[in-house]
């Protein structure tokens, strides 16, 4: 497998890992399946996404399999890539998450960051609704917020006391700000 990496085979690379974990069933042979599946590259979809779905069913054995922490950690990693290349990026976080919890690694903090930034509970988009006659500020967010019997009020830190939150799907606004004013919140 070592001479198809060399020379940039990835595809036959991972075939020859595969019939040696499939001998071995070793963690760090998983992990290198994952790998070598993840560096494919093609043009067609369907085989990018099975390879990537390839990738992420190995890294979950290479944890699975793992003896120590820094092998369980390097799943992990491969884990979060494959999650990320399937579509799952927000799933990345908790796998990152227990990563960082086993031994928080730079690489690992990095990363978690980054996942956090892309595919974390966010701040999307912010705005003035002024073209009524009762202008608000609005927050939206990366996903939907819980309506049912929860006050966001205790969450926002208003200004005036004569401010309402109201929330709704993804945003919360404050209802009762004045045209013209400027508001820190």
């Amino acid at each position: 497998a070592q001479d198809r990496i060399a020379q940039g085979d990835f595809l036959n690379a991972m075939r020859w890992m595969g019939a040696a974990v499939a001998r071995s069933d070793a963690s760090d042979q998983w992990a290198e399946y994952a790998r070598l599946s993840m560096l494919i590259e093609t043009q067609n979809a369907s085989d990018k996404r099975r390879y990537a779905q390839q990738a992420l069913e190995a890294s979950a054995n290479a944890y699975l399999r793992a003896l120590n922490d820094p092998a369980r950690v390097n799943a992990l990693l491969q884990m979060a890539g494959s999650l990320e290349r399937v579509g799952r990026g927000r799933d990345m976080i908790p796998a990152l998450r227990l990563a960082e919890r086993i031994q928080p690694r730079e690489d690992v903090v990095s990363q978690l960051e980054g996942a956090i930034a892309k595919y974390g509970f966010r701040i999307t988009e912010h705005r003035a609704d002024n073209e009524t006659a009762g202008p608000r500020i609005c927050a939206e967010f990366s996903e939907p917020l819980i309506n049912v019997g929860t006050d966001y009020t205790p969450f926002v830190r208003l200004p005036d006391p004569g401010l309402v939150v109201q929330a709704d799907d993804r945003q919360i606004c404050i209802d009762g700000v004045q045209h013209g004013e400027r508001y820190r919140v």
